[in-house]
């Protein structure tokens, strides 16, 4: 028999281990007061309880908090110390700052300082970095930065009806694997500083290049591109894909600029023949 209610036991014992160390809810100050009232008015401990629909340990503690130290409204309560220092938070932050799209984890690794990843992110927060996606954009060189903003500048006075009357062409890529987003601590309203973008590089995976040229009329061509887009496939691309439908497709009686984003293999000259 004994076996029988061991489990029972057992089960008591963590319960009585567990509620042991909770703290007792806040009772507002006007209950407090009628409880010590009760008990200076002779009302037992026992009567107390069920006068105010409080528990005997509640109606035990206020009483005896009054007696013993002549108080009635709630104890103090000291807010738990901080875990790290403030020399430490300030190793955080400098280490986030060095490594902007490191972890949490690895932060706390690089400065040694020992909290959790919670508290972690919690220094980095109140320094005002959050971790966020980072924003990705295509790996440009020096020369690409520089065409895109002649193009941009030279087209900065077109207005809606001008665009309205361009045929967009451009080559896309898609590829058994892509760089995976990540994160990045950053302040708020940063998110295209360059500092805090994700450039991603194009190659060192399996992909399948197509063009495509639409305008406002709706979708034209499709062009699957064999291998790398080289000067001669672009204009082959423009003799036989685009001129076509530009004279008979939705694009009919559209203008045909050159590429907005020029590349190395972009011969202007000779494009520039094909589209005349």
């Amino acid at each position: 028999m004994p076996v029988l209610y061991a489990p029972f036991n057992a089960l008591f014992g963590f319960i009585v281990l567990f509620t042991a160390g909770r703290t007792m809810s806040r009772v507002p100050h006007s209950e407090r007061v009628r409880i010590v009232e009760l008990c200076l008015r002779s009302y037992t401990q026992r009567e107390i309880p069920a006068l105010t629909g409080r528990s005997t340990n509640t109606v035990n503690c206020i009483i005896q908090a009054y007696r013993n130290e002549g108080r009635i409204c709630n104890a103090p309560h000291d807010r738990r110390p901080r875990v790290t220092s403030a020399i430490e938070d300030e190793v955080l932050v400098a280490a986030a700052y060095a490594n902007l799209f490191g972890t949490a984890q690895q932060h706390a690794q690089l400065t040694g300082v020992l909290a959790s990843l919670t508290t972690v992110k919690r220094r980095l927060a109140e320094a005002g970095l959050r971790s966020r996606v980072a924003m990705q954009k295509p790996l440009l060189s020096d020369d690409n930065k520089a065409a895109r903003l002649s193009f941009a500048s030279e087209h900065s006075t077109w207005s809606v009806d001008d665009w309205k009357q361009v045929v967009f062409s451009d080559e896309s890529t898609f590829t058994t694997r892509w760089d995976q987003k990540r994160r990045v601590w950053r302040p708020v309203n940063t998110r295209y500083e360059p500092e805090y973008i994700q450039e991603v590089a194009s190659s060192g995976r399996t992909t399948v290049n197509v063009w495509a040229v639409m305008s406002r009329d709706g979708l034209g061509a499709l062009h699957r591109i064999e291998g790398s887009l080289t000067a001669e496939k672009y204009s082959e691309i423009l003799e036989y894909a685009m001129i076509p439908d530009a004279l008979d497709g939705p694009c009919h009686r559209r203008r045909l600029p050159l590429p907005a984003r020029p590349g190395p293999c972009a011969h202007r000259k000779k494009c520039q023949e094909i589209v005349n």
